[in-house]
């Protein structure tokens, strides 16, 4: 049983006979949704204390009607009064389905004193037989104590099914029992001794009553698998089983002394309904005697609609009905209803019963019509009445008003807990509130006490610095004046500046280290004080400065090489060999079955250290002089995502403006080049502060994603406070933004992340608008994609904890296991590379994939091209452009239903909530290619639409004229 169980996962687990649950506790660990059965009260509440909040039932009868994935008899077949009626119960209840496997252990040596019913092997297999398993498996196993037991697993049951419309005894309710099997106990006195045909027998159960007393039965019906169940439970010398499906027209004329149509007529329609009435009349012998019913609709009205009944009968339409075919009938009423017996201690089973209808007030309601039908004349029928002295009444009413007054009992005390609970929430709620109010005021006290301290620490440093100026301002003008001479020296020289520049490069390092040591000697509030006389000099001397600080640049970006600082892990550190991975492609051996890997000589080569090289950055041409300034405030600029942002608005917005850039950490593959970009490391305010003095912007455009980056997003909020400049803020990621004063505009990367995070911003005043990052379609134009694509899917990120983690690879490895014939491309480097290959080895599916490290933004077209199905595992997205460039590339998206995804598919019929689901809805799509290529084409013109670059451009556009009109 264990091994059945294993790698079950969520699945849903009813054990009937649980005990004190030591067993669903096990599987409860296991990761099993567990519920039990135990008519023990000791143990039933022994197994609720070890699986408190698990459902514990005291019978089946208190069961909900759900379906379950697995359902454990333990000890319970062997002292059930009839094995069959716990799983007649389960059934009805629709506990068993197709889907459930059932599993059994049973004692059947060394058994006590409880047991009813030790059975064999064989005996087992009937009763799964007879419940129509189609699947079972019975093994004898011998315990450590000496006794000897039966395990069973069987699964694929359509038994719920098959007694929808077929009436089995026991499966049903007594009320069920009252509507069939009265009448077959009627019709049995008039079969004595005669030939009988039961026409529509279903399970037989009434086929057999009738060969009880008549000569020869036949019993007919046009199910073959009702027939096979009646013939394996109703074995007898003088029955016989027959399918017919021409409503009795080819059997003998005349055979039959009784004829039994029990709910069959209401199965058929109108037309057919008089040809039965027509056959049967012609089997009847001349004194023989038909008995048919049907119910009353307005009865199975209760019971709700009923597919299988094609026309329905009042009484009236049913009596013309057997009139039409028989000249002799007399309607017979089949009554269910509650009564009262006053009998004589001496009542024999046949007395004389009067029935009194003046006692009690209202009319019978008749559940089913029963015409008796003959040839010739009819003898008075008697009418019946049938107690059944199995079910005691007046016990079953009594427990049933009890079980309503404790029901309501325990309705009362759930209000009136819930209302205790409402008081206690308020309550805990308003302590809650005093204590965030509290902590409030001390955060308001403390940041009051800092800022004092830090007003007090400035005005020292105010007069220790006072008394500096004089140095200060004398070593500022020998730095001028000499820097003055050697800016006139090189646009005299500006034909030969690289080589006088290095040939200076001695006496300009001199020049750096002394203007550092006046730089570190004082403060920047210092450097305010003489801002006139700077203001005076800046048209003299910002053009030969400019040109001087562009060439140091320049020739400091050839001379030093970029330190790595912090940012993805250097793919080289591992001993696997990197280079050779990434050349390695899957190619599908058709004889063999599966794909192999081989070496592609065409990939390109890495560079060194794997990185993608940095981008060469060309702004948007201008006639004139730029008239503004933008900084941009960015923590790193790496490649793709938020830099690539900023790229796009430095080299496509349509304005005369100078970008520069304010980060932390530099691209570990190198500076990129085109744009200036400064860098302060440290979370410091006043290095910032200093840098956005030398900068001089018009605006700052802030691009902010918080986590681990917020002390130095903090940081550069105190230093643009100071500044006094107009300021937008860039939410690119699902958290909630910087909120200050000195933001007029928000702009959120999509409407989730502002739906979700933006509450404040817009509380605020602010102005906020959605922006969808743009797509160079020039670049991703196209449909175009390699051989068998359609058999591939990939993924575009880098490989970073920021959307993805050690368990993204795991959908990919699922739908390559379900359908071997996929590839899968995983397009990117970072941190969780190294761990992605390891996965993928360990699943046994290493030669179904393709890693590609790093590479360049203007490659990713040709890696698109190599599949048709984006994958999209992230734990979540704010918008992510990758996506968008699959779609343009007419690839179908699917994924985690997270974030942004669904706003950018535009629904979430390619999107899932688990591994499972996600996995399926893949598998699904590969393996329809019409659908796969609709859907692909509906991305690309949604993705041209709504994703193009222009108008992202178009919308920033606006945004900066807003922010720098005012």
């Amino acid at each position: 049983m264990s091994e059945a169980l294993r790698g079950a996962g969520r699945a849903e687990l009813l054990e009937i006979g649980c005990g004190s649950g030591v067993r669903l506790k096990l599987a409860d660990k296991l990761g099993f949704s567990v519920m039990g059965v135990e008519a023990s009260a000791p143990l039933r509440n022994r197994a609720r204390q070890l699986l408190p909040g698990r459902f514990i039932a005291e019978s089946l009868e208190h069961l909900p009607p759900h379906g379950f994935d697995f359902v454990l008899l333990t000890g319970v077949l062997e002292r059930a009064p009839d094995p069959y009626v716990p799983f007649y119960s389960l059934f009805g209840k629709g506990v068993i389905t197709e889907r459930t496997t059932v599993l059994v252990d049973m004692t059947v040596r060394g058994v006590d004193a409880s047991v009813r019913n030790i059975f064999s092997t064989s005996a087992l297999a009937v009763l799964f037989r007879m419940t129509n398993f189609q699947h079972c498996e019975i093994a004898e196993v011998p315990e450590a104590d000496g006794s000897v037991h039966l395990h069973c697993v069987a699964r694929g049951s359509h038994f719920s099914s098959f007694m929808q419309e077929r009436y089995v005894p026991g499966t049903w309710s007594e009320l069920t029992d009252y509507e069939h099997l009265p009448r077959y106990e009627y019709a049995s006195h008039l079969a004595t001794g005669g030939n009988v045909l039961d026409f529509g027998c279903g399970t037989g159960y009434g086929a057999r009553r009738l060969a009880a007393a008549a000569l020869n039965v036949l019993a007919v019906d046009i199910d073959e698998v009702a027939l096979d169940y009646a013939r394996s439970g109703h074995d007898m010398d003088n029955l016989q089983f027959l399918r017919n499906a021409d409503l009795g027209d080819s059997l003998e004329a005349e055979q039959f002394n009784l004829i039994t149509c029990f709910e069959v007529i209401e199965h058929i329609s109108a037309e057919q309904q008089g040809e039965l009435m027509k056959n049967l009349a012609k089997l009847l012998k001349p004194e023989g005697v038909l008995l048919i019913s049907t119910p009353n609709p307005t009865v199975t009205a209760l019971y709700g609609e009923n597919p299988y009944h094609l026309h329905e009968m009042k009484l009236e339409e049913f009596r013309t009905l057997v009139s039409s075919a028989f000249p002799h009938v007399q309607m017979l009423l089949q009554n269910i209803s509650a009564s009262v017996f006053l009998q004589t201690e001496d009542l024999s089973e046949h007395a004389e019963l009067v029935c009194d209808r003046k006692l009690f007030q209202g009319d019978f309601n008749n559940a089913i019509y029963i015409a008796a039908c003959a040839k010739k004349k009819l003898p008075d029928l008697p009418s019946v009445v049938y107690p059944d002295k199995g079910r005691n009444f007046i016990a079953g009413h009594v427990d049933m008003q009890r079980q309503r007054s404790l029901l309501s009992l325990e309705r009362l005390k759930l209000v009136q807990r819930e209302r205790e609970n409402t008081i206690l929430r308020d309550q805990l709620a308003a302590e809650l509130e005093l204590k965030r109010l509290t902590v409030q005021r001390e955060m308001e006290n403390t940041d009051l006490r800092n800022q004092l301290a830090a007003e007090l620490e400035l005005k020292h440093l105010m007069v220790q610095r006072e008394m500096e100026n004089t140095v200060l301002r004398d070593e500022l003008t020998a730095a001028k004046n000499r820097l003055t001479a050697r800016v006139r020296d090189a646009e005299a020289r500006s034909a030969h500046l690289t080589q006088q520049l290095l040939a200076a490069q001695d006496e300009q390092n001199a020049l750096t280290t002394q203007l550092r040591q006046i730089h570190d000697s004082s403060s920047w509030r210092a450097l305010r004080r003489i801002q006139p006389l700077l203001a005076e000099l800046r048209p003299v001397l910002r053009p030969p400065l400019r040109l001087a600080y562009r060439a140091w640049r320049r020739l400091k970006g050839r001379s030093l090489a970029p330190t790595p600082l912090a940012g993805p892990v250097d793919p080289t550190s591992h001993p696997r060999n990197l280079p050779l991975e990434f050349r390695l492609e899957p190619v599908w051996n058709e004889a063999a079955g599966h794909y192999q890997l081989e070496y592609d000589m065409s990939a390109r080569v890495h560079r060194p250290g794997g990185w993608v090289e940095p981008y060469h950055v060309v702004p948007f041409h201008q006639d004139g002089p730029a008239q503004k300034r933008i900084l941009h405030i960015i923590p790193n600029v790496f490649v793709g995502g938020s830099t690539q942002l900023v790229i796009d608005l430095v080299q496509k917005l349509p304005r005369p403006y100078e970008h520069e850039i304010l980060t932390s950490a530099l691209w570990p593959g190198g500076v990129h080049t085109g744009v200036g970009i400064h860098q302060v490391q440290a979370a410091d305010p006043l290095a910032m502060a200093r840098l956005m003095d030398e900068v001089r912007p018009d605006m700052i455009h802030v691009h902010y994603w918080g986590l681990t980056d917020e002390s130095w997003y903090q940081a550069a909020l105190e230093a643009i406070r100071g500044c006094g400049v107009p300021a937008v803020q860039n939410v690119n990621t699902p958290i909630a933004p910087l909120v200050d004063p000195v933001f007029g505009s928000y702009v959120f990367v999509s409407q989730y992340v502002l739906d979700c995070f933006g509450g404040q911003a817009a509380a605020s005043g602010a102005a906020v608008r959605v922006i969808h990052p743009g797509i160079d379609l020039s670049l991703f134009e196209g449909q175009e994609s390699v051989p068998d694509a359609e058999n591939a899917i990939g993924m575009v990120y880098r490989l970073e904890r920021d959307k993805l983690n050690e368990d993204s690879i795991a959908l990919l490895i699922e739908v390559v296991k379900r359908r071997p014939r996929t590839r899968a491309y995983v397009v990117g480097g970072g941190s969780l590379l190294q761990p992605y290959l390891e996965r993928t080895e360990q699943a046994g599916v290493r030669e179904n994939f393709r890693f590609s490290g790093y590479v360049p933004y203007e490659s990713l077209p040709k890696w698109y091209e190599k599949f048709r199905l984006f994958v999209a595992p992230v734990w979540k997205e704010s918008f992510g452009q990758v996506a968008p460039f699959a779609m343009s590339k007419g690839c179908v998206v699917a994924g985690y239903d997270i974030g942004a995804l669904a706003e950018i598919a535009g629904g979430h019929e390619t999107l899932g909530h688990d591994l499972g689901e996600v996995a399926g809805i893949i598998v699904n799509l590969l393996d329809d290619p019409p659908r796969l290529r609709r859907m692909g084409e509906e991305n690309h013109l949604r993705a041209g639409k709504l994703f193009g670059l222009e108008k992202m451009i178009e919308r920033y556009t606006e945004v900066y004229d807003l922010m720098l009109a005012g």
